[in-house]
């Protein structure tokens, strides 16, 4: 259930989305047009975009966008603004990919494609919604880092470098545009249950991992949705630079 009108409202706000045909995304989405945003809805999935727009409803609109193609940024941001009347206050970076190759046998193509979408791609992003920000008088951006930034697992070098560049990324980000009233903080789920990233884990693995987690169970993509319209919101006016890690309390036993 979306909160009320008043407490973490984004009423007024124009948002842009990442990966929002599905997954942590499609709840991003989904939860900050319920709480009164207008909603881009963008991801490289066309037919899965177009659908999870439609899904949302009339505060929702769909883009094609390659985060990692500064010229598909410059054609969300001016559909954004062109579509729903206003500059883009909110950027939820929320497209990302996972890799499996170990050290040993990771090309320079594969490493090189994780770190464009990752990292370069909310770059990209940031810089984008960059100027409409300005001209509003201030702006909220959330980048989805991992706990692999803290926490890396084997096999996923590419995945984790590419997420502790990014959360560091944010914290200077934050610093150079604080003077505009810029907001930029970042996120660090933990398993997050009915995603792509998730899907293929093997039984096995899901419960020796369950067994981890205080809470006793997975995340969802909802409680994602509710951190980041939190950090949207003029609720966390006074929050930036920052990581929440949202993992059901895991890394409190490391």
């Amino acid at each position: 259930m979306s909160v009320g009108k008043n407490i973490g409202s984004l009423e007024g706000h124009v948002a842009i989305v990442t990966g929002a045909a599905q997954g942590q995304g499609l709840g991003i989405a989904r939860e900050m047009a319920a709480r009164g945003a207008r909603v881009l809805v963008t991801d490289i999935e066309d037919e899965l975009g177009r659908a999870a727009a439609e899904s949302i409803g009339a505060n929702a609109r769909f883009c094609h966008l390659n985060t990692a193609d500064r010229k598909d940024w410059e054609a969300a941001v001016r559909m954004a603004e062109e579509t729903f009347g206003g500059p883009v206050s909110v950027l939820s970076s929320s497209a990302g990919v996972f890799s499996t190759e170990p050290v040993e046998e990771l090309t320079e193509e594969q490493y090189l494609r994780v770190i464009r979408i990752n990292q370069i791609g909310p770059l990209l992003g940031m810089q984008a919604v960059l100027p409409g920000m300005k001209r509003r008088g201030g702006g909220s951006i959330v980048n989805t880092s991992s706990l692999g930034n803290t926490y890396p697992v084997e096999g996923s070098s590419a995945y984790c470098a590419s997420k502790a560049a990014l959360t560091v990324m944010t914290r200077v980000a934050a610093k150079e545009l604080a003077k505009y009233n810029i907001r930029v903080n970042s996120i660090a789920p933990g398993a997050i249950d009915n995603t792509n990233m998730f899907s293929g884990v093997p039984e096995e693995a899901r419960q020796a991992y369950l067994q981890r987690i205080p809470l006793g169970r997975f995340g969802l993509p909802e409680d994602i949705a509710k951190l980041v319209c939190f950090l949207a919101s003029d609720e966390a006016a006074w929050i930036t630079g920052s990581e929440f890690a949202i993992d059901g309390g895991m890394t409190s036993t490391q």
